[in-house]
């Protein structure tokens, strides 16, 4: 980006209001207005496959679990983002997979700039083309916002994105369809979709294997309150698909001089520190997955637990 922007309602991450102006051009400011960004569980990390600790009592996931359209959808763009707003999502409410009752609010995208690599986790030291993101916030409190700051207020599910799939993506397309038709191509801009959907759509066929650490949001205010989990499978996408998030996803005001694109909205790995990351224990056999720089298969047995990536 280009552009510190006013933050009215900045933090994509989590909805809410803040008083201050942050950039993904200057990074390394953010502590300065915000100072958890410099605590030691920040995220996003590094994911090493071979490092992380096999949880048999974390819980298999499974597509029913999304597949209730909420009662409205709100697309919209944020300055930094295309973010879907949720009215009544769905809840997870198995302590198997989040510690406690959590309800879907939100989710958005990070990607980077045209022929480049922009998710924001990497996996064994790779980067995909993007990153989705799906935020939950914990019931106990009453909104995402209050949930922000609380230390186990936050749920997100992490998918990693890969722009190799040689045809458009469906479901990918029913999100983005407002952007092709010119509605919410510049900042404050919103849509609502006639018609709304679950998240189970776009989601890869593959939602067994996952990895688990505790870390903050992702941008400012950096809140260490996020329990993460951020499944293996990428969702795939064309090429199409993703020059239309590339290049038609402004940060400026529509009738503003110029037009500025939103590219490489994400931020560096951060140090894992003292943190352990797990994995489940779940896969559904042996299956190939794509990666922007390599391929590689994976091998895992539910039995012993293990998965090894070679």
């Amino acid at each position: 980006m280009n552009a510190l922007f006013l933050a009215i309602v900045l933090s994509f991450e989590t909805g809410s209001t803040l008083g201050a102006t942050w950039s993904y051009d200057d990074i390394p400011s953010w502590a300065t207005n915000y100072p958890a960004c410099a605590g030691d569980q920040q995220s996003p990390i590094n994911i090493v496959s071979d490092d992380a600790v096999v949880d048999a009592d974390l819980g298999n996931f499974k597509h029913a679990l999304f597949d209730g359209p909420p009662q409205s959808m709100l697309v919209k763009n944020t300055g930094y983002t295309l973010q879907v707003d949720l009215t009544n999502g769905y809840i997870i409410n198995d302590s198997s997979l989040l510690p406690g009752q959590f309800k879907a609010a939100q989710f958005h995208f990070h990607w980077a700039a045209p022929n480049a690599a922009g998710s924001e986790h990497l996996f064994n030291g790779n980067q995909y083309w993007g990153e989705l993101h799906i935020v939950h916030y914990n019931t106990k409190y009453p909104d995402l916002g209050t949930a922000a700051s609380e230390p186990d207020g936050l749920a997100v599910l992490g998918f990693f994105m890969a722009d190799d799939y040689p045809q458009d993506n469906t479901a990918v397309e029913r999100i983005i369809q407002p952007l092709v038709d010119d509605q919410v191509n510049y900042y404050k801009e919103n849509a609502t979709y006639s018609a709304t959907f679950s998240m189970e759509t776009f989601l890869p066929n593959n939602i067994s294997v996952y990895y688990r650490y505790q870390g903050s949001l992702t941008n400012p205010p950096c809140y260490e309150s996020v329990v993460w989990t951020v499944f293996s499978k990428p969702i795939r996408i064309s090429r199409r698909q993703a020059n239309i998030f590339e290049t038609m996803v402004f940060e400026n005001a529509r009738g503003a001089n110029g037009t500025v694109p939103i590219n490489n909205n994400y931020r560096p790995v951060q140090p894992l520190n003292y943190r352990t990351v797990t994995r489940s224990s779940y896969c559904s056999g042996t299956g190939s997955f794509s990666m922007p720089t390599f391929h590689f298969t994976a091998l895992c047995a539910t039995v012993v637990g293990l998965i090894t990536v070679r």
